[in-house]
């Protein structure tokens, strides 16, 4: 705890350190918020089915995308962005001679980013009720069951990227292709049943697909967890299959790059 305790302090305060930078990230939230609002005021999904199972309200189902999109376009992020920031100050190779593994070095060094994203979220929320989402009926409950198994699926996803872009070095392309497709095919902005028959599969194969699914079932709908129970076994399989394969990418990049002598290159 006292390792982890002291990446997220560091990581705090170098946040906050940037003051103007942070305080348009947390301004960027009151206005996000109405924006979404006033672009569901212009869109009319009156009865449309797609939309009934959550509520028929076009601002809470693009709120709540945008939310968890957020998790994954930082999960593809921060993970790259704290070993360019160790090797620009010369740090990553004595943090990687460590007694502390590569999976806690991961770990502790995304708590800062995950715990201000979550802050985010829930300032989205509260900030959406005043202008009329409708969270009389959520499940608090199945929501941070739901949040807590997504967060680790997408983390998978950006710990495979930082293993490549620490091979490969350049590799910005990479991350905004998965994150173009998370948007995309990931139903943030619109459910998945209007894209073609042919391409729903694969947007199964997206985390972010049944994370917003029972999310917004939630929210919405009061759906319990053993109503939720589909999504979130998705959810569990994403994080118990793709995490140790993405921990042990990373731990093959970091000897690969070891050997070859260009660890600290970037």
């Amino acid at each position: 705890m006292g390792k982890a305790w002291a990446f997220l302090v560091r990581d705090f305060r170098l946040a906050t350190s940037y003051r103007t930078a942070f305080a348009i990230q947390v301004a960027g939230i009151a206005l996000w918020v109405p924006i979404c609002y006033y672009i569901g005021e212009g869109v009319s999904v009156g009865d449309s089915e797609r939309f009934a199972r959550y509520g028929g309200d076009y601002f809470a189902f693009m709120l709540i995308g945008l939310g968890l999109l957020g998790y994954m376009t930082i999960s593809l992020r921060t993970f790259n962005q704290s070993i360019r920031d160790s090797q620009l100050m010369g740090t990553l190779e004595i943090m990687l001679l460590s007694p502390t593994s590569i999976a806690q070095l991961l770990l502790y060094s995304s708590l800062w980013i995950y715990l201000f994203v979550t802050i985010r979220f829930v300032l989205y929320l509260a900030l959406g009720a005043a202008f009329g989402l409708p969270l009389g009926n959520g499940n608090a409950l199945s929501a941070f069951l739901v949040l807590g198994l997504s967060i680790p699926a997408f983390a998978s996803f950006g710990i495979a990227s930082a293993a490549a872009i620490l091979v490969i070095k350049r590799g910005e392309s990479l991350n905004l292709m998965l994150s173009t497709v998370s948007l995309v095919l990931g139903g943030v902005m619109f459910p998945i049943s209007v894209l073609p028959d042919w391409l729903q599969p694969a947007a199964k194969l997206l985390p972010i697909t049944h994370s917003l699914e029972a999310m917004r079932l939630a929210l919405f709908q009061g759906y319990t967890v053993a109503q939720l129970a589909p999504q979130l076994q998705v959810l569990a399989l994403f994080t118990f299959v793709l995490m140790p394969i993405s921990l042990f990418s990373f731990w093959l990049a970091v000897k690969s790059t070891k050997a070859s002598g260009t660890l600290a290159q970037y």
